[in-house]
């Protein structure tokens, strides 16, 4: 109470709005079952699901499944509860009684949502809490090895590093303006020969053929303590079944007599982490980083997949701490988003609304598909498209690139994947989620919901 008292008496009400909020959440039964339910999943999933007895594994299980299922269940009940707060109370007619009261509307409802984060900052602690907890129990059934790997690989915060990306476009450009200079093509598609040109110069610079060597230049290296290389490749004739290749690989000048040359068998299409020995950075204080093809075949390493150095630089409990950190951003976005639809809306019209955006939120892949290839429809054939086809995209295909943009700018800070893989949630990214999720889609709900708060009728609820 000293922390209360001390406030100034303005703000004092809205304290006291948080707490009320937080008691009447006890007593909604929904989410009262969705809290058991999350409890029993945290603590029952990864002790019910078996894994392969590898740290990925068991990684994969107690951290994707579980995180998943956390921030679910905790998106569900978070927009119910806001619904259900604010509108059952405009419905009921108690917020006519807390309307009258010298207290500005916005202060209601940031109270109301103040109250609703209270509830989820104690339940996101109780499943942090229970996370690390299975992590290090079911951590005792891995043998040795795997136990080194889990320590040094997965709870742990790993910053990437990748080589500079070469500018294609730039590249395409400049190699067009050199043909048509020489060539003087007086007639021809642009576009299409960019995009040509482009994705040449992309298949070279991802190809490494038989007997060449291919260097990257990365930074980060470390002269404390070994890094790892993190990489994926595969063969450039297609084959669908993963093979085993034999791969040279040297860390450091290859001119110099500070560098290592380590030779492994590894799988392609999937990934593997080698081991990077400290203080073999060059002058510049990048990595060179050799690949030397030993195979028969053409090798592929595709752009998104690396090869990127992984530092260590922080432990797993901050990494965890960063991770739902973002997870709450996510939470007080959906809180915002239940109060705007309840300011307006009734509460069966508000919870159908909620619903729906959880809905449209489990088809971000699909969302994602379709705004990239510009059309709702799988056509092969141009000439099969018909005019119907083309207004339905032109009626639809905005609204799901906005859907798109909004979803990605959420989900594309998702700290689940980085946790199970040991890399580092940063502080940047927690302040993008934050500058993201509440001030910008936050704020623009905000002044949504004080603006349809204020100009509605108390006194007549169905207004």
């Amino acid at each position: 109470m000293k922390g209360y008292d001390a406030l100034p008496k303005s703000w004092q009400p809205v304290l006291s709005v948080a707490r009320l909020t937080f008691r009447a959440a006890t007593r909604f039964r929904v989410v009262q079952f969705l809290v058991l339910l999350l409890l029993a999943l945290v603590v029952s999933l990864p002790l019910v699901l078996k894994h392969d007895g590898t740290a990925l594994g068991l990684a994969r299980i107690v951290i994707t499944y579980s995180l998943g299922s956390i921030i679910t269940i905790l998106g569900f009940s978070t927009l119910w509860l806001a619904v259900g707060n604010l509108a059952r109370e405009v419905e009921d007619g108690q917020m006519q009684m807390l309307a009258v009261k010298p207290l500005a509307r916005w202060k209601i409802l940031f109270g109301k949502w103040l109250g609703i984060m209270a509830v989820n900052t104690l339940l996101l602690a109780v499943s942090a809490t229970a996370v690390g907890s299975l992590l290090n129990y079911r951590s005792r059934q891995l043998n040795a090895d795997e136990r080194q790997i889990l320590t040094e690989q997965i709870l742990t915060a790993r910053a990437p590093h990748r080589a500079p990306t070469p500018d294609f476009d730039g590249m395409a450009r400049e190699q067009l303006e050199a043909s048509v200079a020489e060539n003087q093509p007086t007639e021809f598609d642009r576009p299409s020969v960019l995009a040509k040109i482009r994705a040449d110069l992309l298949a070279r610079h991802e190809a490494v053929l038989p007997q060449y060597v291919r260097q990257w230049k990365i930074p980060g290296s470390t002269t404390d303590r070994p890094a790892m290389l993190r990489l994926k490749f595969r063969t450039a004739r297609g084959v669908h079944e993963p093979v085993r290749l034999p791969t040279a690989w040297i860390f450091g000048e290859i001119n110099s007599s500070n560098h290592v040359r380590l030779e492994a068998v590894l799988t392609t299409d999937t990934f593997h982490e080698l081991a990077v020995p400290p203080d073999l950075a060059d002058t510049d204080g990048l990595l060179p980083v050799h690949f030397v093809n030993l195979t028969g075949e053409t090798v592929v390493f595709d752009l998104a997949d690396g090869p990127e150095l992984l530092v260590p630089e922080a432990g797993f409990p901050i990494n965890l701490l960063r991770a739902f950190a973002i997870l709450y951003c996510w939470l007080g976005l959906a809180a915002a988003l239940g109060l705007a639809a309840a300011c307006r809306l009734n509460f069966n019209v508000a919870a159908f609304f909620a619903v729906s955006v959880l809905l449209i939120g489990t088809f971000d892949g699909t969302i994602a598909d379709v705004s990239e290839r510009g059309s709702v429809w799988n056509i092969p054939e141009p000439e099969l498209v018909t005019t119907a086809h083309r207004v339905t995209d032109w009626l639809l295909v905005p609204m799901i690139r906005l859907l798109d943009f909004l979803l990605g700018a959420i989900t594309n800070y998702s700290p689940i994947e980085s946790l199970s893989l040991g890399r580092s949630v940063s502080w940047t990214q927690v302040a993008a989620a934050f500058g993201q999720c509440w001030l910008g889609f936050g704020g623009l709900l905000a002044i949504v919901a004080i603006t349809a708060f204020s100009r509605r009728e108390l006194a007549n609820p169905d207004s």
